[in-house]
């Protein structure tokens, strides 16, 4: 057997987990809601005003713009497929994440699971879901709805 696959591994009953305290959590979105707003406006500018040679006529976008709920409801959900995508694709991580020393993990303090990361991705969506965070309860609704926690990696001991 393998020792230095079972040095990484601590058993349940050794992993102590710290919970990222919601100053760390809010910078994580003020970072990860920066990096989404400049995503959407670069690829907003790439197909709305790339024009290799005529002249812009406004007058033939106009059916791409829509309502300001419809452009809402897409943003919401442009949102949560980007909170998808990076966490699952970073491992439990986004932008932010990586930049406050933060992790998604399970109850457990494993991996979620892909379920429980499109719960909690999509989660997001619900309006008045980022002001869970000043309930009693640490963490907001889209952890407590998909049985996950953000943890602080650098006081954790995974």
């Amino acid at each position: 057997m393998n020792n230095d696959l079972l040095d990484d591994f601590k058993p349940q009953a050794e992993r102590e987990l710290v919970i990222a305290d919601n100053w760390k959590r809010f910078g994580n979105y003020l970072i990860d809601a920066s990096v989404f707003y400049i995503l959407i406006f670069s690829a907003s500018f790439l197909f709305f005003f790339n024009d290799p040679g005529d002249s812009l006529d406004y007058d033939e976008y106009d059916e791409y713009f829509v309502g300001p709920i419809m452009d809402n409801i897409i943003s919401m959900i442009l949102f949560a497929c980007y909170y998808l995508l990076v966490e699952v694709s970073l491992g439990g991580k986004t932008i932010g994440k990586y930049i406050t020393g933060t992790r998604v993990v399970d109850l457990n303090g494993d991996a979620p699971d892909i379920e429980q990361y499109v719960k909690r991705s999509f989660s997001r969506i619900v309006p008045f879901e980022a002001l869970s965070f000043f309930g009693s309860t640490p963490g907001g609704w889209h952890d407590r709805w998909s049985d996950t926690l953000v943890i602080d990696e650098r006081k954790s001991s995974l």
